[in-house]
């Protein structure tokens, strides 16, 4: 029998100054060997692209020209942040979009 885990996230970056600037739709799948992948849909990628988690939280780009970095972290109990990091040339990969999330209760 295969069993797979998943959780859906969807995910919008706005700012006062340029309104809204990034939207996606994305899958966090769980194998049953425990390897993590990120399955990313937004305006700026050519479809569903895949990202793997190399380290715990970090998700690099399986196949691509674009040189990108997600970060999914838990700080604190009930606090999540997850982030985009890429490079708009060949210099190092800097942080562009930060979502922060604090559940209640």
């Amino acid at each position: 029998m295969i069993s797979a885990r998943a959780v859906a996230i969807d995910y919008e970056a706005t700012s006062d100054r340029r309104g809204l600037q990034h939207v996606e739709h994305s899958v966090l799948t769980v194998s049953e060997d425990g390897r993590r992948a990120l399955h990313v849909l937004c305006g700026e990628l050519p479809g569903v692209v895949r990202f793997t988690e190399g380290k715990p939280g970090v998700f690099t780009l399986y196949d691509g020209p674009l040189q990108a970095r997600l970060i999914i972290s838990v700080p604190s109990p009930g606090h999540l942040t997850y982030s985009w990091w890429w490079s708009r040339d060949d210099s190092e990969l800097s942080e562009q979009f930060r979502a922060e999330v604090r559940g209640t209760g």
